[in-house]
């Protein structure tokens, strides 16, 4: 039950706008609207979601078949394969499940991971394409999803504090405009594109 999309949305919204709106002293209608609203807005993005990228992906589908049966027709007696994004597993309830539940872990790996220097916000919203490849590999389990899915955003969140001077450099040497009180910028990475992107900075960049 507890590993229902709308459940855990319901859940998440909760605690989240318990988080956001009980500092704020509101009054007890105001803040029990605000939270209440919040964890019905997450609990139907999280039954929708999935649904809608569902139908997005499968658009993609007709053209994989089209390709293989093309080239099948040139090459005869010879089977192929089309490699697609792994986007097609983002409409997975499971994938997005995690997803969603890694937003909140991630903010609480950012405050007590030693070493860290990066706390994430705009790339949470990529959290399921972290763990979209993770959910076949692990059968459809709820709780190895999760794990594997802590797992990888710690390597993440690492590789970020690690790269850190280099997107700000770069970002300063094109002109970008820092938030305020914002002194470095890092985002989200896979190991693959973060370890080119170190050995040419390396090798070139300085």
């Amino acid at each position: 039950m507890f590993g229902e999309p709308v459940l855990v949305g319901l859940i998440m919204g909760l605690v989240i706008g318990l988080l956001a709106y009980l500092p704020g002293g509101l009054g007890f209608k105001d803040l029990l609207t605000k939270i209440l609203t919040l964890a019905m807005d997450m609990a139907a993005t999280m039954l929708l979601m999935p649904r809608v990228v569902a139908i997005l992906m499968e658009g993609l589908i007709p053209l994989s078949d089209q390709a293989r049966e093309f080239l099948q027709t040139r090459f005869k007696g010879r089977e192929f394969y089309i490699g697609m994004d792994s986007a097609l597993l983002i409409g997975e309830p499971l994938t997005l499940t995690v997803g969603f539940l890694l937003v909140p872990i991630t903010l609480i790996l950012a405050m007590i991971l030693p070493g860290n220097k990066m706390l994430p916000f705009g790339d949470l919203s990529g959290t399921p394409f972290f763990v979209c490849m993770v959910t076949p590999f692990a059968k459809g389990r709820f709780w190895r999803t999760l794990i594997t899915g802590i797992l990888i955003m710690v390597i993440i969140m690492y590789m970020g504090s690690i790269w850190q001077p280099l997107i700000t450099e770069t970002a300063r040497s094109v002109g970008y405009q820092f938030p305020s009180g914002a002194t470095q910028i890092s985002g989200f990475g896979n190991p693959f594109s973060f370890w080119l992107v170190m050995l040419a900075w390396k090798l070139f960049g300085r």
